[in-house]
């Protein structure tokens, strides 16, 4: 079917704009879109084209394992225990497509890139997905993500299905919550607990986070940009007798997982 002329500046128009890559203000501009029950999409734009991008360490070879690859001509290489995305050909790229599998993979030596509630929200880790200009820093990046249908995207303050062109106010890669639970918020602190854990650790969490932020507010006699925040996800419960805990910390973040069964009832060194 021949178009009348008058017609085809317009559906040429429409036809670039399809998967436009987003405007970039800085180095990078990386979208993140989550989907339950499928892979995860990342999309990288960069505001120069590049013939590598350099990921960061390659963290045991998570990206190699839990990542696909969906431009053409760019693939995933490893070099000096660096992960980099590489133009074959001389070739460069300015955008890239990815598939990620929202999959713990219990790193012991890097942040988790994500973290399961029980409820199906998930902590997210961003600096997995940040680019860095050279070894030592990263680039300047901003993050949009969307969260899947009823979900909110939790950061510093932040709450809404999307965050657009969003930064850490640390200038640091952060914890994204993605799910639907409210945040608790006091003069001091913000803490999210997982939806299933035990009433009395959730009770517990609202009630001494805000008494430790405040001493360690007098004690340092500083204001900070935002308000840190305090996650707490439980972890396998199933063996009886078990107390322990694990966690990671990020500028103005701690992130805490419980294992054990004996987190199911208050006791003296639980609370401890």
């Amino acid at each position: 079917m021949r178009l009348p002329m008058i017609l085809l500046p317009l559906f040429l128009a429409a036809a670039c704009s399809r998967g436009a890559a987003p405007e970039v203000d800085g180095d990078a501009a990386v979208t993140i879109e989550q989907r339950l029950g499928e892979d995860w999409r990342v999309d990288i734009a960069l505001k120069l084209p590049t013939a590598a991008l350099d990921l960061g360490p390659t963290i045991d070879g998570y990206r190699a394992r839990h990542w696909r690859i969906e431009t053409s001509g760019v693939r995933l290489a490893t070099r000096g225990g660096r992960d980099y995305l590489e133009a074959g050909a001389a070739r460069k790229f300015s955008r890239v497509d990815i598939r990620v599998e929202p999959a713990p993979v219990d790193l012991h030596k890097d942040y988790e890139p994500f973290i399961p509630l029980g409820d199906g929200a998930v902590i997210f880790y961003t600096g997995h997905v940040m680019p860095f200009r050279d070894a030592a820093t990263r680039m300047q990046a901003k993050l949009t993500i969307t969260a899947a249908e009823g979900a909110q995207v939790y950061a510093f303050g932040a709450r809404a299905p999307m965050l657009e062109d969003w930064e850490s106010p640390y200038d640091h890669p952060a914890f994204l919550y993605i799910g639907s639970a409210a945040p608790r918020e006091s003069d001091t602190l913000v803490t999210i607990a997982d939806a299933t854990a035990p009433a009395w650790v959730s009770d517990e969490i609202a009630t001494l986070a805000p008494a430790i932020g405040a001493a360690l507010q007098n004690l340092f006699s500083r204001s900070l940009p935002t308000k840190p925040t305090i996650l707490v996800a439980m972890g396998d419960l199933s063996e009886e007798g078990r107390l322990s805990y694990s966690g990671d910390a990020l500028p103005g973040q701690y992130q805490m997982t419980l294992a054990g069964g004996a987190w199911r009832q208050s006791s003296p060194q639980a609370l401890a």
